[in-house]
């Protein structure tokens, strides 16, 4: 065998690889996709601290191990649908997105357009209205100013 065949042979394996890590990704970026799902449907139906990792993994069809080896805990999940919920209502405008810029730099109107998107956030005003919901206002709040 040549360089070349060799050279060729070798970018077929990599090739491969990256597939199989594609793939992969794929499959983990699902996983992730279907747990968000589940335990927002639950959500709906109980209070965030009656939902277990069992049950949302047996609705997700997904294995525990698989869940803890992701998340760790359900509050690292709970984070995380916070935060994709904030980013669906947060601003294109970049001086209303950031709480670092004064109030005074930003309308009343802007705000009142903020407010608005967060009321109709169906998922970030159910973890307003738990038995908990200091605990959530206050991870809102958080991720709201992580992501300024």
């Amino acid at each position: 065998m040549d360089k070349e065949e060799q050279l060729n042979k070798k970018e077929l394996e990599l090739q491969k690889r990256l597939e199989n890590i594609s793939n992969m990704e794929k499959e983990i970026l699902t996983k992730e996709k279907k747990l968000k799902e589940k335990y927002i449907e639950l959500l709906f139906k109980k209070e965030p601290e009656e939902i277990k990792v069992k049950e949302l993994c047996a609705l997700s069809n997904i294995n525990r191990s698989t869940f803890y080896e992701r998340y760790g805990y359900l509050d690292a999940l709970v984070s995380e649908i916070i935060e994709d919920e904030i980013k669906k209502i947060s601003f294109d405008d970049e001086r209303c997105n950031k709480f670092s810029v004064g109030f005074d730099q930003v309308s009343k109107d802007d705000i009142k357009k903020y407010i608005d998107r967060f009321y109709s956030n169906k998922i970030l005003v159910r973890f307003c209205s738990v038995e908990n919901k200091e605990f959530y206002i206050s991870k809102i709040i958080t991720k709201q100013i992580e992501s300024a």
